[in-house]
């Protein structure tokens, strides 16, 4: 495994900067926790808002869901409700209930299929 190095002597493995984080206190994991950062694994803001948003219309024949499968509320056709559909799954959200969901992840919440960002259009 890469980074990793036996001890000859008999010791933890240790990485190749001498930090081992099996020998570390829960202060020493902490601090380096806090040295390190925390790196968010979900889209960026900008990707989430460059996803499409439409109006709600009805679900044709079944093949759409009748209701965001975040909060369960059905999708309101009378008051126009505008949803997010993944172009990758094409599964429906509520936009203001899966923008928390992929500011941690990169995927569908039901099919897990992961979300590319959108082609930025040609000049």
């Amino acid at each position: 495994m890469a980074g990793v190095r036996a001890n000859d002597a008999g010791g933890a493995d240790t990485d190749d900067d001498g930090v081992n984080p099996d020998a570390m206190t829960y202060e020493e994991l902490t601090a380096l926790g806090d040295a390190i950062g925390i790196q968010s694994k979900g889209l960026p803001q900008a990707v989430v808002d460059a996803l499409p948003r439409s109006a709600y219309l009805g679900a044709a024949s079944g093949e759409q869901e009748e209701q965001c499968a975040v909060c369960r509320m059905e999708f309101q056709v009378m008051a126009s409700e505008h949803v997010l559909c993944l172009p990758a799954c094409a599964h429906v959200y509520h936009p203001d209930c899966l923008a928390p969901w992929l500011a941690d992840n990169k995927c569908c919440p039901i099919c897990k299929t992961e979300i590319a960002a959108p082609a930025a259009a040609p000049p």
